[in-house]
């Protein structure tokens, strides 16, 4: 009688265990279930260079993208839809999309559109080109209106802001920086919106960045790769940081007051620079060379000598009434000239007397 319930005990404890094993194979649980989607959306989110398609409205387009995408659609993360199949355009920020068929930005302002070859807050090496289309706007560099015959080719270094409208009273619509590929306009770059850092050397090592932010207060060779992963385009701004001013050799009889009682020799001291001479307030034209040359007439001079970079160093003196070998050689000419009037005038009369 034992032995039939001993059996009966361990054929009910195995059917038991029968019925649990699909039970085991199962998550425990609502919580390990989010947990293992969630480990899924982070794998996907970091997954770089991520090649994607979208097909709206018979409009095909192929990105390499490198950004945070939506873990359900697959698309990137931002402002509604990268793509718009009616224009073609890429949306980057509120204010801003890209029109890859221009190859410029697009501005939408109260008044009109524009396109500029920069995007709002960008810094440049090369020209910047801006097509008004059918906006009204104004483009100041450095606090200077430019002209608009101009704006197809903005290349001198400033700092540029385009207002829409008729005047500064519009409204800034944009910034941009243009530097030459030396320069010591800039401390650091914030890329613009919708751009990230890639990468970034300074002297040919890597250095530290964050990933909107790269500090250039040093002075050196810097190269910044950033992107715009919505658009797909990639930049590189390469630039030399100098901030030492040039310097000049100045020789002279220069006084502790700062005047001078004799010619002006001056010389550029290692890297060239381009010399500026202003003469009792106006600018100066002498027979001088880009980097040095010699001032001689008297008056109060300012000597100023620029970098390509834009460092630049004044040495301000006066020039006084001086003799030198020429005025001494004149002055002795003149009194031997003199003298010999004055013995011919004697000679001449004494003669008569005798006559």
């Amino acid at each position: 009688m034992k032995q039939k319930t001993i059996r009966r005990v361990l054929l009910a404890l195995l059917f038991a265990a029968a019925l649990s094993l699909p039970a085991l194979a199962e998550p425990n649980g609502t919580e390990t279930e989010e947990t293992g989607t969630e480990a899924g959306r982070t794998a996907a989110l970091e997954t770089p260079d991520i090649e994607y398609e979208r097909r709206e409205e018979g409009f095909t387009a192929d990105f390499d993208y490198s950004g945070v995408l939506d873990y359900a659609t697959g698309l990137p993360t931002g402002r509604g839809s990268p793509l718009s199949g009616d224009t073609g355009l890429v949306y980057l920020t509120d204010g801003m999309s890209y029109d890859a068929s221009r190859g410029r930005y697009v501005y939408p302002t109260e008044n009109g559109t524009f396109y500029c070859t920069a995007a709002d807050g960008m810094v440049v090496t090369q020209p910047v080109s801006i097509e008004t289309g059918d906006a009204a706007i104004s483009v100041y560099r450095d606090g200077a209106e430019v002209a608009a015959e101009e704006y197809q080719e903005l290349a001198l270094p400033g700092e540029y802001v385009v207002y829409a409208g008729a005047g500064e009273g519009g409204g800034r619509a944009m910034t941009f920086t243009v530097v030459g590929r030396r320069t010591n306009r800039i401390y650091g770059y914030s890329v613009p919106e919708g751009f990230f850092i890639r990468d970034a050397t300074w002297n040919g090592e890597d250095m530290g960045f964050d990933r909107y932010f790269v500090n250039m207060e040093g002075e050196g060779d810097y190269a910044i790769e950033y992107r715009c992963p919505t658009a797909d385009l990639t930049y590189t701004l390469e630039v030399t940081i100098d901030r030492t001013p040039p310097q000049l050799t100045v020789d002279g009889k220069l006084g502790d007051d700062g005047r001078v009682h004799s010619a002006v020799t001056f010389l550029s001291e290692g890297e060239e620079g381009t010399v500026s001479v202003l003469r009792d307030g106006e600018p100066y034209k002498a027979a001088y060379v880009a980097g040095g040359g010699t001032l001689s007439e008297p008056g109060v001079y300012e000597l100023t000598i620029t970098d390509e970079a834009g460092n630049s160093m004044t040495y301000p003196f006066e020039i006084m009434v001086y003799l030198d070998s020429n005025s001494i050689l004149f002055i002795l000419l003149v009194l031997a000239t003199v003298g010999a009037v004055i013995a011919l005038a004697v000679w001449k009369r004494k003669n008569f007397r005798t006559y």
